[in-house]
C-alpha cells in the first residue's frame, strides 16, 4: 500500500510536469504565431 502510493505520488508529479512543460511550449507557440502574424 505504501509502495503504490508512493508510485502513484511520482507518477502525478511527472504528469505535472509534463503538463507544464506542454503549457510552456503551447506558450512559446503563440508568441512564435503573433509576431509572425
Amino acid at each position: 500500500m505504501y509502495k503504490n502510493s508512493f508510485f502513484h505520488k511520482k507518477n502525478q508529479t511527472t504528469a505535472i510536469q509534463i503538463l507544464g512543460l506542454f503549457i510552456n511550449i503551447n506558450l512559446k507557440d503563440r508568441k512564435i504565431f503573433k509576431k509572425t502574424k
